[in-house]
């Protein structure tokens, strides 16, 4: 085996290995049970947000449902291969509360809210994370 075929056999054996023994740890069930407990917990969060909004609007509609829609949205619109989902997943959110009777303002509206509220929280915790940064390197 040449040169190169050393660089490419390493990682493999070294991924080979590890997860082997993160398959054999006493541990696993559990760990997998935080992965996929910290999955849904912030599609539910945004659910409930989605629910605060649509009740703020006058629209009292069942969480389960409001908790539907957003995963499809946000699942269809991760598919969309544009950033964010931008467009596909209002369009699908639009839609699916359409059958709930929803009128399209407010569904627009509604996700529009979200996306704003979205996108000034995590800029409020890239501008924290980025002034923490700048703190501990004392960079003046």
């Amino acid at each position: 085996m040449g040169h190169i075929g050393i660089y490419l056999v390493r990682p493999i054996d070294s991924f080979k290995k590890n997860i082997l023994l993160f398959n054999t740890e006493k541990n696993f069930n559990n760990k997998v049970l935080a992965c996929v407990l910290l999955t849904i917990l912030p599609w539910t969060i945004n659910g409930f947000v989605h629910n605060f909004i649509l009740s703020s609007l006058g629209y009292n509609l069942p969480i389960i449902f409001i908790l539907f829609v957003t995963s499809t949205s946000y699942i269809i619109g991760t598919f969309s291969f544009l950033p964010g989902g931008l467009g596909v997943r209002e369009i699908i959110y639009v839609g699916l509360l359409e059958t709930e009777y929803v009128p399209v303002e407010i569904g627009i509206s509604a996700i529009l809210i979200n996306r704003f509220m979205l996108y000034l929280i995590f800029s409020l915790g890239t501008s924290i994370s980025i002034y923490s940064y700048h703190k501990e390197i004392n960079i003046e």
